[in-house]
C-alpha cells in the first residue's frame, strides 16, 4: 500500500512504495529542495506504524539543525549508564517508569504492556520484584506515594514508612499496592555481609545497612514463596475507560489525595479517609477529549533544599551520600495544617528545617482536546471546579509537570548594597515565587506557562509579605485595601523551548535539584534544556543606562519570574516598590541524545537521584527513559554540565 506525503508548499505530493521510509526517515538527510517545507503525513490505519491509542496524523518539520552552519557546535550527548531489560521471553512495550521520591528507598517501578510492574533497584540496577496478577490489561501508569518526613539519617529503631505504589491500567482500574514488610526486609542482605563473602545476617539485623538508612536492594528470593511480596491493598473502580495517568498529592497537603485521568475524558480525585480506604470526592468532566496526564502542585524547597554542609563521598559516615537536611516535612503555606510528624522529626533544630514555597492544593490536567485545565477546591469543602484553562497548544497535551526548583540565578542582586539588602531581596523574591507549568504536545513543542496575578491578588501577596518579612528587617512594601478575588486564574505562555523534536513529544520532567528540563518523544530523541540569564543586548544596556539603571538590569518584576526577553516589556508592569529585579531568562539545549532507544519511540522520561556506588557527586541526577521495545535505559549528564551544579 502506498503512503502519500503532502508537502506544505507548491511541491506536489510524493507517493512512497513502502512504509519503512517513514519509520527511518528521521535518520536520513532531507533533500535541500524541501528545506523550508514541513511535512504532513497521513498514515492509513492498520499499517502498524503507531500504537492504536495514538493519532495517525503527524506534522513532521525539518530537524532543527537543517540549514544550520556546519561550524555550529552541537550539544553534548548523554552517556548510557545501564539498560534494564524486562524479564521473560519476548519484548513487551514499557509505558512509564517512576523513581521512589525518598532517596533512602532507591526503587524504580516500570509499568508494562504485559500487565505487570517491574521494580528495580537503583543501587545496583537489579530486578527486585515483579508485580503481576492485579490487572487484566496493560499497566499504563505508575506512581509512588510520598510520605514526606526527613532525609536525615534514621536510627535503627525508628519505624520505616510504608512503601506504597499506585498502578493505572487499560482495564479502567487503579490498584494500590503495599510492600509486605516481612518479605520486604527478608528479601535483602546487609551491605556489609556482601563485602564479607555474602553470608546472610539474621532478619532483624538486616533491616538497614550499617552505614546508611537505605535498604540494601540486593535481591534474595529465599523465604516462603506463599507470602505475597506485594499486598494488593485497594482496587479503585469508576472510570469507564483506560486509565492514562495517576498521581498522589504531596505529603504536605492537608489531606491524602490521589488524582487519576482516563480516556473517558474525566479526572477523578480520591481521598484516603482511613488507611487503605479511598473515597471519590470529585469527578471532573469538562475536558472534551481523553485526559492524558495529571499533576499536583507541590512547590519547591526554600534554597532548593541546600541548607546544610554536604560531605564528600570519600568520607566515612552514616549517610551514604545523603544530604543532612534535617526535617523536610513541609509547612502547608496557609492552606491548613500539615501532616503529623513524629517526635523525632520535631526534635530537629528549627534552623535545619526546609520550607516548601509555592505549594497549594491545585491540580493540572492535559488532554487530547489540546488544553490544560486547572482544578481547585475553592470552598475547601469538596467543591472542585475548573479555575483556569490553558489553550496555547495546537495538538494533544501528552504530559505536564509543575516547577519544583527555584531559579535563583535569575535574581539580580547587583543593586543590593549590603547583606541586609540582599537578604530582603531574596526573601521577597521567595515570597513572590510561584511554580510554573511545563507541557509537551503533538504540536512538537515544549512550553512553559506562568500564572498572571490580578491586581487584587498582587495586593494580597504584598500585604502577606509585610507580615512575613525576615526578623529585624522591615519590608519595603506598603499594604493596601484587599478587594475580593475571583477563583479563576489567568495563565499565559512564559516561553517556548528551543525546537528539537520532529515527532510528538510524549513526556517532560522538571528537575527539582538543577531546574533542568528533559523531554522525549516519538522521534527517539532525549533533549535536556536549561534556563539561564540572557545576556543583555547593547541596546538594552543603553536604555537601562538612560533610565538610571545599571547595564544589564531588567525592569522590576511583579512576582512572576522568568519572562522571555521579547515579552519582558509587555509583562513587567511591576510596582515601583518591589525590592528586587530579575534577569530576563533564556532557554537553551544543553544535552541531546538521538535514537536513544534505537529505532523505537520513547514513551516516558524522568529525573531520578543516582544511588549506585559509582555516582560522581552527592545528589547527582540521572535520566530514566522508557521505550516501546520494553527496555528502561539510564543516562548520565556530561561531566562539564554536571560540574556546574556540584
Amino acid at each position: 500500500m502506498n503512503i502519500t506525503i503532502s508537502i506544505c508548499s507548491n511541491i506536489p505530493s510524493i507517493p512512497l512504495l513502502t512504509p519503512q521510509f517513514f519509520l527511518f526517515s528521521r535518520a536520513c538527510a532531507w533533500p535541500l529542495a524541501l528545506e523550508a517545507a514541513p511535512l504532513q503525513i497521513q498514515a492509513p490505519s492498520g499499517l502498524g506504524l503507531t500504537p492504536p491509542s495514538r493519532s495517525h496524523t503527524y506534522t513532521h518539520p525539518l530537524p532543527p539543525m537543517a540549514g544550520a552552519s556546519p561550524f555550529q557546535q552541537s550539544p553534548p550527548v548523554l552517556s548510557l549508564l545501564k539498560t534494564l531489560h524486562p524479564p521473560g521471553a519476548g519484548a513487551s512495550r514499557s509505558w512509564q517508569s517512576s523513581p521512589h521520591p525518598d532517596p533512602s528507598t532507591p526503587l524504580l517501578a516500570t509499568g508494562s504492556a504485559d500487565k505487570s510492574v517491574n521494580v528495580w533497584s537503583l543501587r545496583d540496577f537489579s530486578l527486585v520484584s515483579t508485580i503481576s496478577g492485579g490487572h487484566k490489561r496493560s499497566v499504563r501508569t505508575v506512581a509512588w506515594k510520598d510520605f514526606g518526613g526527613s532525609t536525615k539519617v534514621r536510627t535503627k529503631t525508628e519505624k520505616k514508612k510504608p512503601v506504597v505504589l499506585g498502578t493505572g491500567s487499560f482495564d479502567a482500574n487503579v490498584g494500590i499496592w503495599v510492600w509486605n514488610d516481612a518479605r520486604r526486609w527478608a528479601a535483602f542482605r546487609d551491605a556489609d555481609d556482601q563485602q564479607n563473602g555474602g553470608e546472610r545476617a539474621p532478619q532483624h539485623e538486616r533491616s538497614m545497612s550499617s552505614d546508611t538508612d537505605e535498604v540494601d536492594m540486593t535481591n534474595d528470593r529465599s523465604g516462603d514463596d506463599d507470602d505475597e511480596e506485594w499486598h494488593f491493598s485497594t482496587l479503585l473502580t469508576g472510570p469507564d475507560s483506560e486509565i492514562k495517568s495517576i498521581e498522589f498529592a504531596p505529603p504536605h497537603y492537608p489531606t491524602n489525595l490521589l488524582a487519576t485521568s482516563s480516556r473517558d475524558k474525566s479526572v477523578w480525585i480520591w481521598e484516603e479517609v482511613e488507611p487503605e480506604e479511598w473515597e471519590t470526592i470529585a469527578v471532573l468532566s469538562e475536558h472534551t477529549g481523553d485526559v492524558k496526564c495529571v499533576g499536583w502542585c507541590q512547590g519547591a524547597r526554600r534554597g532548593n533544599g541546600r541548607r546544610s554542609k554536604r560531605r564528600k563521598l570519600g568520607d566515612v559516615g552514616d549517610q551514604d551520600g545523603d544530604v543532612d537536611m534535617g526535617d523536610t516535612g513541609a509547612r502547608s503555606n496557609g492552606i491548613g495544617p500539615g501532616t503529623t510528624r513524629t517526635q523525632q522529626d520535631m526534635d530537629v533544630d528549627e534552623e535545619d528545617e526546609v520550607d516548601i514555597l509555592g505549594s497549594r492544593p491545585i491540580l493540572a490536567s492535559g488532554s487530547y482536546d489540546d488544553t490544560i485545565r486547572l482544578w481547585r477546591d475553592v470552598e475547601e469543602e469538596g467543591d472542585w471546579i475548573c479555575v483556569g484553562v490553558i489553550d496555547g497548544h495546537k495538538g494533544t497535551v501528552w504530559d505536564l509537570k509543575w516547577e519544583k526548583h527555584i531559579n535563583y540565578s535569575l535574581l539580580d542582586l547587583s543593586q543590593c548594597l549590603n547583606d541586609r539588602d540582599r537578604e530582603v531581596a531574596i526573601r521577597e523574591f521567595e515570597a513572590d515565587w510561584m511554580p510554573r507549568i511545563i507541557s509537551c504536545s503533538d504540536d512538537l513543542t515544549v512550553r512553559v506557562w506562568r500564572r498572571e496575578l490580578s491586581e487584587a491578588e498582587k495586593e494580597k501577596r504584598r500585604a502577606q509579605s509585610q507580615h512575613s518579612a525576615p526578623m529585624g528587617f522591615a519590608s519595603s512594601r506598603i499594604p493596601s485595601v484587599i478587594r475580593p478575588m475571583s477563583a479563576m486564574e489567568r495563565w499565559v505562555e512564559d516561553a517556548t523551548l528551543p525546537a528539537v523534536h520532529v515527532r510528538s513529544v510524549y513526556a517532560v520532567d522538571w528537575s527539582k535539584r538543577t531546574g533542568m528540563v528533559v523531554s522525549c518523544g516519538g522521534d527517539g530523541t532525549i533533549a535536556v534544556y536549561r534556563e539561564t540569564p540572557a545576556p543583555a543586548s547593547p541596546a538594552e544596556n543603553n536604555n537601562n543606562a538612560a533610565a538610571g539603571g545599571n547595564a544589564g538590569d531588567d525592569v522590576v518584576m511583579n512576582g512572576t519570574p522568568s519572562l522571555a526577553p521579547s515579552r519582558s516589556a509587555e509583562h513587567n508592569s511591576a510596582p515601583a516598590d518591589a525590592p528586587y529585579r530579575l534577569h530576563a531568562p533564556k532557554w537553551g539545549v544543553v544535552a541531546l541524545m538521538d535514537t536513544a532507544h534505537d529505532e523505537f519511540e520513547i514513551n516516558h522520561v524522568c529525573w531520578a537521584e543516582r544511588r549506585d556506588k559509582d555516582r560522581r557527586v552527592d545528589g547527582e541526577e540521572m535520566i530514566v527513559s522508557t521505550g516501546d521495545e520494553g527496555d528502561v535505559r539510564i543516562w548520565t549528564l556530561p561531566d562539564d554540565l554536571l560540574a556546574e551544579f556540584d
